[in-house]
């Protein structure tokens, strides 16, 4: 089964995904790009075949930057980036997980960090946020 498309599926609820591309993307405000980090990661094997795993992902957001200190618009495009990694904690809490396949069971999706990282994009007038994710399953022996 393919773990990419099948996030990719799953965050089309998230808010502010909605123009979500895959790996490459606009580089300009109101991007967002799925970015693949590491697919499959074994982490434990257990003696009945069963496998710990992780996929890892980042979320990458692109919003207008301003350099006005005494302008709120840096802190509203925060703000509503930030809906997304609280999007992605109410889903672990409610258990709504992604579909990976009949032999796995997924354990945990969540962001690693608590709010989203953020760097001038390069384009001069545009922010780069970022949200590192991971989702935690068992896959177990066909």
């Amino acid at each position: 089964m393919d773990k990419a498309a099948v996030m990719l599926n799953y965050l089309k609820d998230a808010p502010g995904l909605d123009l979500l591309a895959f790996q490459f993307g606009k580089v300009e405000a109101g991007g967002v790009t799925f970015n693949t980090v590491s697919s499959d990661a074994v982490i434990t094997q257990y003696i009945d075949g069963g496998q710990q795993k992780q996929f890892d992902f980042a979320i990458a957001v692109y919003v207008d930057l301003s350099d006005d200190p005494y302008v709120t618009d840096n802190l509203t495009n925060w703000c509503s980036v930030q809906k997304f990694g609280d999007w992605i904690k109410a889903q672990n809490k409610n258990r709504i997980f992604p579909d990976f396949g009949a032999n796995c069971e997924i354990d945990a999706v969540r962001a690693l960090q608590d709010m989203p990282s953020v760097a001038r994009s390069q384009e001069e007038n545009t922010a780069k946020y970022l949200y590192m994710c991971r989702v935690e399953y068992v896959e177990y022996e066909d």
